[in-house]
């Protein structure tokens, strides 16, 4: 009986520790679950693609279910520079009728106030969650839809007729079902990517019409495509083009979903998920700054692609760092848009101030197709960052609106300046011109221009005739996708999303590599100091030898400096206001001129480049040499260590 007894004891013990290990197992699960952070996963391409590619062609016809037949020639070009030449043709939409009971009673005009909470937001009793970042906050901020829906309730033009046109495209189909790929090809054999970027426009309409009318077949439409989207596709891959994709595929996705992240059927950790993985990590990244999955730009010479391949990229960065809350993706985007040495970096997107105040685009000499895209795009870029509290708008005395009116007067049929620009190609950095602007594609429409026109006039209350008139071309009304590929490059309807609408009216510039205060600036490579010599000339002497090595550096507020020579007063300038490279560095009394106006941008961890704001060019030594007979020049920015800098503080 006592062995009877004793078994029954043990057998009681064992259960008891049992039971107990299950109830600690289940409060782990449990606390994970609410505060315990998902790790990511990684999606590793298994394709190793060179930075040249041979010359394909690719046809797909696609047919969708209201009617919608695309067919998807993809012709990628590559020589020495590897080109992203894409061409869809025949593209017919039967465009579907869309009836919405939508009762627009009048509303009083949207408050003005910086911050804004919703009624949703105020009804919704979810978990708060930190966040560093404002939501929604990509391309539309909560008081810019707060004025969309006043426009539409009040019949404001042209916000109601664009509203209307977009209710009626077959891409606002509130029935579509979404066909999503595991793997998205763009460029080479079996390239598919007209699957993708339809289903991204039809979110993103589907998207705007929910968050504008409250249409709960929208809603439900445009969280039925990302959540079939996020949850099924693995890779982007194909030739070198697959960074379009990742670029210009991956930002609008980000931004469709930002629209979404409060709808209760909307998959948010699925769609953060597969943004990062499969967008963010192995292809903004890697292209930008390079990774763990392989070197900058493709394994190519860092000028090789044009700005627009960097920029869809930048874009792509900043959006899904916002979306997924997380800042180092978003600074990636941001810090490569102001330091970066591609193509796609402000001073090289933007190289030369003309005379006349406008900006020449780096693609300008290539065609305008590309050019107007490149605009569009970096539009986006200054877009989201201000709405993020980051004004890079008004960078280099506005830098940017320069440049976007110089581009539309030549699209408007009017002349511009031109000067001759030189940039690296393919793997070793061959030198290539371009001496006159393009005619082709001259012209050309693209929905970009409300965005740039609402921020400098309506809220900074500047001008822009060119832009305005590039607006008055073709009626105020800027609609969407369909009837060309290069219509799915951006979300379109800016007629609804932009005109008249200020939205968030306050941002700062991002702060500065360096302070105002008075420095010696010291070569990298022969380790002597700048000075203002007797002929007003630069040159370089053994550091702390002169008393004009001493340079005041000034510091303008929007990104850039005037520096003044301590001793002298005279202010560092670009000989000539030139844009050649060799052109010599002076100093020269203050005239408020681009060429007296510096970017301190760093060049790595220790130094920086000097960069003229009139020419884009980098402050250079000639061929390095240590004589201190050489002038100082401007060359463009080879990454050599005889255009570094390191500046020394003097007290």
């Amino acid at each position: 009986m006592k062995n009877m007894a004793d078994k029954r004891k043990l057998t009681i013990s064992i259960i008891t520790i049992v039971l107990v290990l299950i109830i600690v197992l289940i409060s782990a699960v449990v606390c994970n679950g609410v505060g315990g952070k998902k790790e990511e996963e990684s999606c590793e391409s298994s394709n190793t693609f060179e930075a040249e590619e041979d010359e394909t062609a690719t046809k797909n016809e696609t047919s969708v279910e209201d009617g919608t037949t695309i067919k998807n020639e993809t012709t990628v070009k590559n020589e020495s520079t590897i080109d992203d030449e894409t061409t869809v043709d025949d593209i017919t939409t039967t465009t579907s009728e869309i009836t919405t009971k939508e009762e627009t009673t009048k509303k009083e005009e949207p408050t003005t106030e910086q911050e804004t909470t919703s009624k949703k937001d105020e009804e919704k009793e979810d978990e708060v969650v930190t966040s560093t970042f404002s939501h929604p906050g990509l391309l539309h901020s909560a008081l810019s839809f707060e004025y969309m829906t006043y426009a539409v309730n009040n019949s404001i033009t042209p916000n109601i007729d664009t509203w209307n046109v977009l209710l009626s495209t077959g891409f606002s189909n509130a029935s579509w079902n979404p066909r999503p790929l595991e793997t998205v090809i763009r460029g080479g054999n079996g390239d598919n990517v007209a699957q993708l970027y339809i289903d991204v426009a039809r979110a993103y309409q589907c998207a705007l019409i929910w968050k504008v009318s409250g249409s709960e077949a929208h809603g439900a439409a445009a969280c039925r495509i990302l959540n079939a989207w996020s949850g099924t596709l693995k890779t982007v891959t194909g030739n070198a083009d697959r960074y379009l994709a990742s670029g210009l595929f991956g930002y609008q996705l980000a931004n469709a979903s930002e629209i979404m992240r409060d709808h209760p059927d909307f998959k948010l950790e699925q769609m953060q998920n597969m943004l990062y993985t499969v967008f963010y990590k192995p292809l903004n990244e890697r292209f930008l700054t390079g990774n763990e999955y392989g070197y900058p730009h493709n394994d190519a010479y860092f000028q090789n692609y044009w700005a627009n391949w960097d920029l869809c990229n930048i874009a792509s960065a900043m959006a899904i760092g916002i979306f997924c809350d997380n800042e180092e993706a978003y600074n990636v985007g941001l810090q490569y848009f102001i330091n970066g040495i591609g193509n796609g970096s402000i001073y090289n997107a933007m190289p030369y101030v003309h005379e006349d105040g406008t900006v020449q685009w780096q693609e300008s000499g290539r065609d305008q197709g590309h050019t107007n895209l490149g605009v569009g795009l970096m539009a986006c870029i200054l877009e989201m960052a201000w709405n993020q509290g980051d004004d890079l708008y008004s960078w280099g005395d506005n830098r940017f609106l320069k440049a976007a009116e110089y581009v539309a007067k030549y699209n408007n049929g009017e002349d511009v300046l031109f000067s001759e620009y030189e940039w690296g190609s393919g793997r070793n950095g061959d030198v290539k011109h371009h001496t006159v602007v393009s005619e082709a594609g001259r012209g050309e429409v693209r929905p970009i221009w409300s965005m740039i026109y609402n921020h400098y006039v309506n809220r900074m209350g500047l001008e822009a005739p060119n832009i305005k008139a590039r607006l008055e071309a073709f009626g105020n009304a800027e609609y969407g996708a369909g009837g060309h590929a290069t219509t799915f490059d951006q979300p379109g309807w800016g007629t609804l999303t932009y005109a008249g609408n200020v939205g968030n009216t306050e941002a700062t510039v991002p702060k500065r590599n360096i302070e105002s205060g008075v420095y010696r600036i010291v070569s990298y490579h022969t380790g002597k100091s700048l000075k203002l010599c007797d002929d007003n000339v630069v040159r370089q002497c053994v550091k702390g030898s002169d008393d004009k090595d001493l340079w005041e550096f000034i510091d303008l507020g929007d990104g850039e400096f005037n520096i003044k020579n301590v001793e002298t007063g005279l202010m560092l300038s670009v000989a000539g206001d030139s844009h050649s490279n060799a052109a010599n560095i002076i100093g020269w009394e203050a005239n408020g001129k681009a060429s007296q106006r510096f970017a301190i941008l760093t060049a790595d961890e220790n130094n920086y480049r000097i960069i003229a704001s009139n020419s884009g060019k980098a402050l250079d030594i000639p061929w390095g040499s240590d004589d201190e007979t050489l002038n100082l020049q401007q060359y463009r920015y080879t990454c050599l260590n005889f255009q570094k800098w390191y500046l020394e503080k003097v007290d």
